[in-house]
């Protein structure tokens, strides 16, 4: 086999793992407005949303919609702490519990499959439209996710998680997300116990 040979087989296996979609690192902090949905309590869940992996520690001010029923919460959880500090808007009620679950990491993992790439809007004309990874796999409770991540910056866009018994279980959407968080978001309420 001759060199040149050698050196344009080699070149083409280059360009051809250079194309291939590598999994992107979420920014650590952002907020953003997010819908879930739970097919198991069956609540839709509305809510303003803050992130902080940096120091973990995140918050939700949401509305809960459960048939008819509608309730309102601050939920500020403190993973450093272990503390998670609910907030009964409705009622006016404040209790601070034990935050006993692991700190979700929105990301891409190495071990994560690429499904596709795909555009919401208008991709043609500036500012109109952007460009979405789809990636799947699993995790750390084995159960399979699915989730949409913007191109450019790695944002989340969409996350849906599947049980085998029943279907689609939990889906998140997120909108309007804005890099970084306001510090103060964080602080909990003094006369909460």
């Amino acid at each position: 086999m001759s060199p040149l040979l050698i050196v344009v087989i080699l070149g083409f296996c280059i360009a051809v793992n250079a194309q291939a979609p590598k999994p992107c690192e979420t920014p650590a902090q952002w907020q953003c407005d997010r819908t879930e949905v739970n097919r198991q309590t069956k609540e839709l869940i509305k809510m303003k949303y803050f992130y902080d992996l940096t120091n973990l520690r995140k918050r939700h001010i949401e509305v809960v919609k459960q048939g008819s029923e509608v309730d309102y919460f601050d939920r500020i959880e403190i993973y450093k702490e272990k503390k998670e500090y609910r907030v009964n808007l409705k009622e006016k009620t404040c209790q601070v519990v034990p935050l006993t679950r692991p700190f979700h990491v929105y990301q891409v993992s190495m071990n994560d499959t690429f499904e596709g790439e795909a555009s919401i809007g208008n991709t043609g004309v500036e500012g109109e439209g952007v460009t979405i990874q789809m990636w799947s796999g699993y995790t750390e409770e084995r159960s399979r996710f699915y989730g949409v991540w913007t191109l450019n910056g790695c944002l989340p866009v969409h996350q849906a998680y599947y049980n085998n018994v029943t279907g689609f279980d939990f889906q998140e959407d997120f909108y309007d997300v804005s890099l970084g968080v306001d510090p103060n978001a964080f602080i909990p309420p003094q006369d909460c116990h």
